[in-house]
C-alpha cells in the first residue's frame, strides 16, 4: 500500500501526502484542494511554507504549523517532482548536461519518429498535460483506432450508466455515471472558467468489485474536436472525486470530476484508465 505522511498546516487544515499527490483537508476531514504532484514542475521550501508550481493554474503555497509538518511534506512530494532545468543556455547545451541521459531521450524520440513515419503506432497520446492535446489522436492516418485494445469496454455516455473495467484478474473497477452538467456553475461565485471555457462536469461512483485492493484510476475526456483534457481541480460542484484515494474488496466512493473546456466544445467520449501502465480501459461513448 502506498505510504501516506500526514500533518498540521498553519492555518488549522491538515495535509495527507503521497509520492503522487497532496490532499488538503478541511478541519471536519473534507478535502478542500488536490495537488496532483504529475502536473507539479517544481517544488520549493522557503521556512514553513512549501510551494507547488504547477504546469496549469496559479502556484499553491502549505504552510507547515511546524518546521517539521513543512520538512515531511517536502520529504514526501520531492522526490515525485523532476528537478527545475536551467534557466539560462541553448536546448543543444542542456541535452550535453544532460550526457548519457540526454543521449538516451535523442534515441527514444529518433525511434518514435521513425516508426510513425512507417505508418504503424498504437492507440495515441495517453499523455498527462493539463492542457488539450495539441493534435487529434483518434482520427490521424496510421494509428489505431481508440479504444480497441484487448480489455476496454465501451458504455454510453449518460447518467446511470455503468461498466466494469479489469485492472488485473482480482482488481475490477465498477464505475457508475451518477449525473452529467454541461456548462456547470459552482457554487462559489469565485470559481469561474477562463474566458470563452466553460466546466463541464460528471459524478460517479467508483467500486471495488473484486477481491484485491485497487487504488482510483484516471480520467480524460475527448471532445468531438479529439482534444482530450486532464480533470481540473475546482470548488464549489460537490465533493471531489479523491485522485488518491484507495479501495478494498466491496467498498465504493462517490465524488465529481471538473473538466475545463472550451465552451462550444462537446464530449466524443470520457476515459476511465485504472492503471495508465496496462491496457483495457473503460470509455463512455457519446457517440
Amino acid at each position: 500500500m502506498e505510504q501516506q505522511v500526514t500533518g498540521t498546516l498553519a492555518d488549522g487544515r491538515t495535509y495527507r501526502a503521497t509520492s503522487y499527490a497532496v490532499e488538503v483537508l478541511a478541519q471536519d476531514g473534507s478535502v478542500e484542494e488536490i495537488v496532483d504532484l504529475s502536473q507539479v514542475t517544481e517544488v520549493r521550501r522557503d521556512g514553513l511554507t512549501v510551494t507547488f508550481k504547477r504546469r496549469k493554474g496559479k502556484p499553491v503555497s502549505l504552510t507547515g504549523a511546524t518546521i517539521a509538518d513543512a520538512g515531511r511534506l517536502e520529504t514526501t512530494v520531492r522526490p515525485a517532482v523532476p528537478a527545475a532545468s536551467p534557466k539560462s543556455g541553448s536546448s543543444v547545451g542542456r541535452v550535453f548536461r544532460w550526457g548519457c541521459l540526454g543521449t538516451l531521450a535523442l534515441v527514444a524520440v529518433l525511434v518514435v519518429v521513425t516508426i510513425a513515419s512507417g505508418g504503424t503506432g498504437d492507440e495515441g497520446s495517453r499523455g498527462s498535460s493539463g492542457a488539450a492535446n495539441s493534435a487529434p489522436t483518434a482520427a490521424a492516418v496510421g494509428t489505431k483506432q481508440v479504444g480497441t485494445n484487448k480489455g476496454d469496454v465501451h458504455v454510453p455516455l449518460a447518467a446511470g450508466a455503468s461498466g466494469d473495467v479489469q485492472e488485473a484478474k482480482d482488481k475490477i473497477h465498477r464505475v457508475t455515471i451518477v449525473e452529467i452538467t454541461d456548462n456547470a456553475i459552482s457554487a462559489n461565485e469565485f470559481e469561474k472558467p477562463a474566458t470563452g471555457n466553460k466546466y463541464w462536469v460528471v459524478k460517479v461512483v467508483v467500486e471495488n468489485a473484486g477481491p484485491a485492493e485497487i487504488y482510483l484510476g484516471s480520467w480524460k475526456l475527448r471532445t468531438t474536436a479529439d482534444f482530450e483534457y486532464d480533470p481540473t481541480f475546482a470548488v464549489g460542484f460537490g465533493e471531489s472525486l479523491s485522485a488518491i484515494q484507495n479501495l478494498t474488496s466491496g467498498a465504493k466512493t462517490q465524488g465529481v470530476v471538473v473538466f475545463e473546456v472550451p465552451a462550444d466544445a462537446q464530449p466524443k467520449f470520457l476515459r476511465y484508465d485504472p492503471n495508465v501502465f496496462m491496457k483495457g480501459d473503460l470509455y463512455f461513448d457519446a457517440q
